[in-house]
């Protein structure tokens, strides 16, 4: 199995704040279930 590292930056469109559930959740509901979501410098 091959492994890949990445950084996703994720925002919400209307440039409203977007904690680390709200992004989690919206990973997972895309099928993005593996991934390890956290928060650096504000950023989820």
């Amino acid at each position: 199995m091959s492994r890949h590292e990445f950084t996703l930056i994720v925002a919400r469109a209307d440039g409203g704040e977007f904690g680390l559930e709200a992004a989690s959740d919206a990973l997972f509901e895309a099928g993005c279930d593996d991934a390890l979501v956290g928060i650096r410098c504000g950023v989820p």
